[in-house]
C-alpha cells in the first residue's frame, strides 16, 4: 500500500513560493508531547496545483514500473491534509483567513479525488484502487465514493486503534449502510487501519502489550476490518505471531 503524506511539516520550498504557511496553536500529540507544527493552506491555487503535479508525478512513477512491481501494490491511499486523516489542519488556525469550512474541504478532497483517479488511470480504466479516509461521515464525500470508487475502499482507523473505541455503534451502523449500498450496486468495498505507535506509551496497552494487541485484533475482526496494519516497532519486540494469524484468518470475515 502506497500514501504520500502532503501536512504537517511540508517542503519549505512551497511557502518560498507563495503558498501561505498556516500556524495552529501547540497541541498534545498521541504520544503525549506538545508539538508546534505548521500546513499549507490547501485552499490555495498554487498550493493546489503544485499537490495536483506531485499527483500526477506520483502516478506516471506507479504505472511505470513493470508488472510484476506493480501488482504487489494493494491500493493507493489518498492523504489530503493532515497526515491520512480527514481534515484539513489539526487544530484551529491562528489566522482566520485561512479558515476551511467543510463545504470548502469536501470540494478540495473531490478535486484530489479526480487527479488521483486519473493519475492511475490508463485509456479511462483506472488500475489501482483509491482509498480515502471517511471518517468525517461527510455524505457528499461518502456519495462521491459511491459514485465514482470501485472498489469502495476506506481507512478506517478508529476501528483499529484500540478496543470499544467511542462511538461504535454509530460507526458501524453508518459504515455498514454505505457498505450495504456498494453491495446493491455490485461494488466490492475494502478497509484497512493501523495500531498507532501509542501503543507503547498508554497504560493499557504498554502494560500488557500481548494482550493490547490481541483484543485490538478482536474489536478490528468485529468491525469488519479487511487490513489491520500493525506497526514494525511492535512485531520487532512483541509475541503478536498467533495474533496476526488470528487476525489475518479471519479478516474481513
Amino acid at each position: 500500500q502506497l500514501m504520500v503524506w502532503a501536512a504537517p511539516n511540508a517542503p519549505r520550498w512551497l511557502y518560498e513560493n507563495g503558498v501561505p504557511e498556516v500556524a495552529v496553536p501547540p497541541r498534545l500529540n498521541p504520544f503525549r508531547k506538545v508539538v508546534t507544527v505548521t500546513f499549507p493552506h490547501y485552499l490555495d491555487p498554487d498550493y493546489e496545483g503544485y499537490f495536483q503535479r506531485m499527483i500526477r508525478a506520483f502516478g506516471a512513477y506507479i504505472l511505470s514500473l513493470p508488472e510484476e512491481q506493480r501488482s504487489r501494490i494493494a491500493f493507493v491511499q489518498s492523504a489530503e491534509g493532515s497526515t491520512g486523516d480527514g481534515q484539513p489542519y489539526k487544530g484551529v488556525p491562528i489566522d482566520a483567513r485561512y479558515n476551511i469550512t467543510p463545504e470548502q474541504w469536501d470540494g478540495f478532497r473531490a478535486r484530489t479525488w479526480d487527479a488521483y483517479r486519473e493519475a492511475f488511470s490508463v485509456d479511462g480504466k483506472q488500475l489501482l484502487p483509491i482509498l480515502i479516509n471517511p471518517d468525517n461521515r461527510r455524505e457528499a464525500e461518502l456519495d462521491y465514493m459511491m459514485n465514482y470508487m470501485e472498489p469502495v475502499a476506506a481507512k478506517q482507523g478508529m476501528f483499529s486503534h484500540g478496543y470499544h473505541i467511542s462511538e461504535t455503534i454509530d460507526r458501524l451502523t453508518h459504515w455498514r449502510a454505505y457498505e450495504a449500498q456498494a453491495l446493491a450496486l455490485g461494488k466490492p468495498t475494502l478497509t484497512r487501519g493501523e495500531q498507532d505507535g501509542e501503543w507503547n506509551i498508554c497504560g493499557w496497552s504498554k502494560q500488557n502489550p500481548e494482550q493490547a494487541f490481541y483484543w485490538s485484533a478482536l474489536f478490528a475482526l468485529h468491525c469488519g476490518l479487511d487490513i489491520w496494519n500493525v506497526p514494525m516497532d511492535a512485531l520487532a519486540t512483541v509475541d503478536l505471531d498467533e495474533t496476526v494469524k488470528f487476525f489475518n484468518f479471519h479478516a474481513g470475515y
